[in-house]
């Protein structure tokens, strides 16, 4: 299985090689459906920095019509989290455990962007209550 989807993808970026394109790691990304770098940024700054509950959910709408799992974003999200500066640990650990729920509903078959949009709108309470805490220390 793995190796057979490996082969398929190294045939598709030398069909696209040998075509004149410049393979780039975006479009290796593409071919295999995981978001790039800037996707997963972008979903990230929306949940840590959106003034309203529409804002986020925007972005969430577009990165799913986009057409990328759930899954493959709470996955590269879950890096940013561990190291995020501005939450505390009892939000990163809120949000983690949200992450594993997501991931067991999701494999029970929930809907991705119900999982996903959970997820994201935790994570702007987390944001939004480590600001205050951080208001009323100083």
């Amino acid at each position: 299985g793995d190796m057979r989807r490996a082969v398929t993808t190294l045939q598709s970026l030398h069909s696209l090689a040998v075509g004149g394109a410049n393979v780039s790691v975006e479009t290796l990304h593409d071919i295999v459906g995981q978001p790039s770098a800037a996707v997963v940024d972008q979903l990230w700054q929306a949940v840590a920095t959106s003034q309203s509950f529409d804002e986020m959910q925007q972005v969430v709408e577009s990165v799913c019509m986009d057409g990328y799992s759930a899954r493959v974003l709470l996955a590269a999200l879950l890096p940013k989290l561990v190291v995020e500066p501005d939450l505390d640990e009892m939000s990163k650990a809120k949000l983690s455990i949200r992450m594993a729920e997501a991931e067991k509903n999701m494999i029970e078959g929930a809907s991705d962007y119900l999982q996903l949009m959970t997820f994201c709108s935790l994570g702007m309470t987390c944001f939004a209550e480590s600001k205050r805490a951080n208001q009323m220390e100083q």
